[in-house]
């Protein structure tokens, strides 16, 4: 079964409680919970939390009728099993509760991929270089192959990064990136820092739908970059490229299959 597992939790070190501030009048959770079921490839969607901070996390989840789980706060990658594990969900779709933009289409474009090419690779994803703006991130990966990595993954980058592993040993995976045909990756539309904040509740509030995709997302930038700048000043994928930083060391270039939408 192909699920998405949606981690979250309340402690960001940059914007505490994020994920459960509001947007358009619904928490951050909500807006990608229900963004993530517009998609058509997964059957599930599992909110991947903590067992020791994260009660309102749990409860908001219990009150919504969310499927959660409740793991170690600092093992995300066992966590992220466990929840796929708990769920019945054999292929993971990873997305992470920072992402109020997703766009579903992406989501089942990247999943679909993954399953076309399931005999040659082993992972999947559309950030490994990035062409899609930040925010659209999904990570594809079964549940056998984050079960024998979860097995061997001991150093704490990798237990904080779930597929850290897979892309710092690109001779033991078979790795595929989803490009799209337009480099997308300086537009940034996931949430950090206030600034983000701010910029995805104009995103909802001039749209005034949920039925929304990149392309509208884009066409609306375009006609109102008084948006755009909201956290224009922030660099996309700051994380990522500071998550490189430390680990260049010691990851050499990765074997990639490419697809272009």
């Amino acid at each position: 079964m192909i699920g998405v597992v949606v981690q979250a939790r309340m402690r960001s070190k940059r914007l505490p409680g994020k994920v459960l501030s509001h947007i358009a009048g619904k928490p951050m959770l909500q807006r990608v919970v229900e963004r993530v079921r517009m998609a058509n490839c997964p059957a599930t969607v599992m909110v991947a939390t903590t067992n020791e901070s994260d009660n309102p996390i749990v409860k908001f989840c219990q009150e919504q009728d969310i499927e959660y789980y409740a793991g170690d706060e600092h093992d995300v990658l066992g966590r992220t099993l466990e929840a796929a594990v708990f769920a019945g969900i054999t292929t993971i779709v990873r997305v992470t509760s920072d992402c109020p933009l997703i766009d579903p289409e992406i989501i089942d474009a990247v999943t679909a991929a993954f399953c076309g090419a399931r005999k040659v690779l082993d992972y999947m994803s559309n950030v490994a270089p990035p062409t899609f703006p930040d925010g659209l991130n999904v990570e594809v990966v079964p549940v056998e192959v984050l079960r024998w990595v979860n097995e061997r993954a001991i150093h704490p980058l990798e237990r904080e990064h779930v597929t850290l592993y897979i892309r710092r040993n690109p001779s033991l995976f078979r790795m595929g990136n989803f490009r799209h045909s337009e480099d997308l990756s300086l537009w940034r539309w996931s949430v950090d820092y206030p600034a983000d904040m701010a910029f995805v509740r104009q995103v909802y509030q001039a749209l005034n739908t949920e039925d929304f995709g990149m392309a509208d997302v884009l066409a609306l930038l375009r006609e109102h970059p008084d948006i755009a700048r909201t956290n224009a000043y922030l660099p996309a994928f700051s994380w990522r490229a500071s998550l490189e930083r430390t680990i260049e060391r010691w990851e050499p270039a990765c074997r990639r299959f490419t697809y272009t939408e």
